[in-house]
């Protein structure tokens, strides 16, 4: 288990439910985001979290229009492969796709009392998180690296 890269998921899921979020604001603090010295990691742990949290059901895009969605998996690995803001397409990508939670996700984000701003400097709530990693596996995610075991 990463701890850090846990607990980046809880926040950043937490965040999702108060406000929206962009490509570029997911995990900002895994490897030191887009200005971090592992940016490759950082992108991949992005286009991991997009593809869990989307397929699953627990993200939706708020502005469908601005880049079309009809194959996640292919979409989320842009997240890999387009750095951020070189070109329009990754501008676009990193910036201009938002997202925020499903009523799926608010229902969790509320069982677990996580529905306020404080708990983003909380620790992991590993009910929570187990309960978000059991959705993951439902959809047929490979979770070793964010699994509490």
């Amino acid at each position: 288990m990463n701890y850090e890269l846990l607990l980046g998921y809880q926040r950043n899921l937490i965040d999702a439910s108060l406000d929206d979020i962009s490509g570029v604001s997911i995990l900002s603090g895994w490897c030191g985001g887009q200005y971090g010295a592992n940016q490759d990691k950082w992108r991949n742990a992005v286009s991991r979290f997009v593809f869990r949290n989307y397929s699953s059901g627990l993200i939706g895009c708020v502005n469908p229009d601005i880049y079309k969605i009809k194959d996640i998996v292919k979409f989320s690995k842009k997240y890999e492969t387009l750095e951020v803001d070189v070109n329009e397409e990754s501008l676009v990508l990193w910036n201009g796709v938002i997202y925020s939670s499903t009523k799926k996700l608010d229902e969790l984000i509320e069982r677990y009392g996580l529905g306020d701003w404080r708990y983003l400097d909380f620790d992991v709530n590993h009910d929570f998180m187990s309960e978000i990693i059991s959705i993951y596996k439902d959809f047929g995610s490979d979770v070793s690296d964010i699994s509490l075991c």
